[in-house]
């Protein structure tokens, strides 16, 4: 049976859980966190599947090798995170600013992305197989050897991104912003358009 910790902040007031491990090790409870303030925190390979996150202030967070599969996100600001080999699949984020975060290897296979910001975003080796992507802004992201097999991407923006060796990525008839975007002749082989 499945138990779920529900951490809310007073109206107006932050939460703030810095030092308190707030997602434990494995077999922890399912978490709800609301108004949290996790800015700065080391949650390395931290167990969160099926979180609820809700208007969190995550700045800067230490989420390497984090295991958040079917994560619910919505107003989360994770700028500057550090996501390295975390696991999101099947997660759904909406309105998360993600901006600069380095996500080097991870998975977000099977996640729904609605009105995020990733730009700037160190996403190398990620895996975006089955991903559906809508309003996405990956400006200036590093996507190279990014796996986005069978993901939809919708009203996307990919100006300046590094597409090189980029896999799987079709690009639909719904507005796709790209200009100034790099394709390495290996990886336009590689990349349908």
């Amino acid at each position: 049976m499945m138990q779920t910790a529900l951490l809310l902040a007073p109206r107006g007031a932050r939460l703030d859980l810095r030092g308190q491990g707030v997602l434990g090790a494995a077999g922890t409870p399912r978490w709800v966190l609301s108004g949290a303030v996790l800015a700065g925190e080391i949650l390395r390979g931290a167990q969160g599947a099926q979180a609820r996150w809700r208007d969190v202030d995550a700045t800067g967070v230490d989420l390497s090798e984090a295991i958040l599969e079917s994560a619910d996100f919505k107003d989360v600001r994770l700028t500057h995170a550090c996501l390295r080999a975390a696991v999101l699949s099947r997660a759904q984020a909406a309105r998360v600013d993600l901006g600069g975060v380095d996500a080097t290897g991870a998975s977000f296979a099977g996640s729904r992305l609605t009105d995020c910001d990733l730009s700037a975003a160190v996403l190398v080796g990620a895996d975006f197989r089955g991903a559906h992507l809508v309003r996405v802004r990956l400006s200036g992201a590093d996507l190279r050897e990014v796996d986005f097999g069978g993901a939809v991407l919708e009203d996307c923006e990919l100006r300046w991104a590094d597409l090189r060796g980029v896999v799987g990525l079709a690009l639909p008839a719904a507005p796709l912003r790209a200009g100034g975007a790099r394709l390495s002749e290996a990886g336009a082989g590689r990349t349908r358009a």
